[in-house]
């Protein structure tokens, strides 16, 4: 994918209308669904802002239930 630009368009829509934008999306690029979208989008689209995840570590921390030994949850006491 080098070279490949990308752009996140975030698209308010309307209560209820996921399914019917996911349609819209699955059938691709057209100029003929424009009046179908119009029903569904319910604020004006706009770009969303770019991340840098560069130095971003998805690695776990210490904690509960990780590198400390510890229990996640405290320990079940059946009551007699």
């Amino acid at each position: 994918m080098a070279g490949m630009a990308r752009l996140a368009v975030i698209v308010p829509l309307v209560e209820g209308a996921e399914d019917r934008a996911r349609t819209l999306l699955a059938a691709g690029p057209h100029w003929a669904g424009t009046s179908e979208w119009a029903e569904i989008v319910a604020e004006v689209p706009f770009i969303a802002p770019l991340v840098d995840l560069t130095g971003v570590s998805y690695e776990s921390t210490p904690g509960p239930g990780d590198s400390e030994g510890g229990d996640l949850f405290p320990p079940y006491k059946r009551a007699r």
